[in-house]
């Protein structure tokens, strides 16, 4: 039907033939403005990976997918001689070519071929569906059909996706960080010994954040979040030591009571409409 070559195209019906054309190319426009990306969780579900092209430097490569970081970055030494901030280079995701202003390069980063963090800047101004059970993010300019869901209000602050949620009655905002995986719930200490199970012994692990070893105490709960008219069971609910009281009172001040990660959404979609500050659960 799109075969441009095809004989007769412009000739005979050329009404039909030329409102064919159009539809050919909206339809070339439409497919070209969502894009399928697959991503992978590293073990227990650490970390959310997307591979990643970069020109000029061959080879196999991943980014972690990090709403907890406002910018994208990239870490030192992961690429032969990237010891400073690139500037207006593109790096390919998937097939989406996305080009920041600046790449800051950092210390901090992981083993093997994780390069850097791909943050919030690419999402900005667009609608990213998490669709976990398929393992896939659809990076569009508008909510595909296929994921039409009812839709919430929500921030999008200083690069932070903050969801309005309540938790035992009380309502409450959740810092959304795709670089916390492993945790439904992030809280103090008080809200987190409320929502476990009474008696139940924590389970304690170290956590590097940036270079910065916490200790995440984990406790069952039997506990859930309401979020997006949705209630979502919490399994596990965590409290970390080691965090500066200056971190923790900044989220405190803007409203923040927790924060989520992957694990609260695994079999479900997660649907956020950066550009029109709207969310929604299926």
């Amino acid at each position: 039907m799109c075969k441009a070559g095809a004989p007769g195209y412009f000739a005979g019906k050329k009404n039909m033939n030329w409102n064919v054309f159009l539809l050919c190319l909206l339809l070339s426009f439409s497919a070209a403005a969502q894009e399928t990306i697959p991503f992978q969780f590293t073990p227990n579900h650490t970390a959310m990976l997307v591979r990643v092209k970069v020109p000029g430097f061959p080879g196999k490569h991943y980014m972690q997918f990090d709403l907890g970081s406002p910018h994208t970055l990239l870490y030192r030494n992961k690429l032969p001689g990237v010891t400073d901030t690139l500037h207006n280079h593109s790096l390919l995701i998937h097939k989406t070519r996305f080009t920041p202003q600046h790449i800051p390069v950092i210390d901090a980063g992981h083993s093997g071929p994780i390069i850097g963090t791909l943050g919030a800047d690419f999402i900005s101004n667009k609608v990213v569906v998490f669709d976990y059970p398929r393992r896939r993010l659809i990076i569009s300019d508008s909510i595909p059909k296929k994921y039409q869901t009812t839709l919430y209000p929500f921030h999008f602050m200083a690069g932070r996706v903050l969801l309005p949620a309540k938790i035992a009655n009380q309502s409450t905002i959740l810092f959304f960080d795709t670089g916390s995986s492993a945790y439904s719930l992030i809280t103090d200490s008080a809200t987190a010994i409320s929502l476990a199970i009474p008696g139940a012994a924590p389970d304690n692990t170290p956590v590097n954040s940036w270079g910065r070893t916490l200790t995440a105490h984990n406790l069952p709960s039997a506990d859930s979040v309401i979020i997006a008219g949705r209630s979502l069971p919490l399994h596990k609910v965590t409290w970390m030591s080691g965090a500066s009281d200056a971190q923790v009172q900044q989220m405190k001040r803007v409203g923040i009571g927790s924060m989520t990660g992957n694990r609260l959404f695994l079999g479900r979609v997660l649907v956020v409409d950066v550009r029109n500050r709207r969310f929604g659960i299926r």
